[in-house]
């Protein structure tokens, strides 16, 4: 049982944290670049994944109407 329970808790520290899933899935573009810069500082956790994804869609809908 014991053993079971270390090998839990070995995997639930080696998964990455949502907000790290998150990034990856927004990708490397520069208005993810720039939600990360800005979502990291001021929040944690879901907030900081939700942020992210927020700060990300805007910047690509704005980008969209200046073209």
């Amino acid at each position: 049982m014991r053993r079971l329970a270390l090998l839990g808790f070995l995997l639930a520290a080696a998964c990455a944290s949502p907000a790290d899933m998150a990034k990856d899935e927004l990708g490397s573009s520069p208005c993810a670049k720039q939600a990360a810069k800005k979502c990291e500082k001021q929040l944690a956790g879901s907030d900081r994944q939700a942020c992210l994804k927020r700060e990300t869609y805007l910047c690509e809908q704005l980008e969209n109407t200046k073209e």
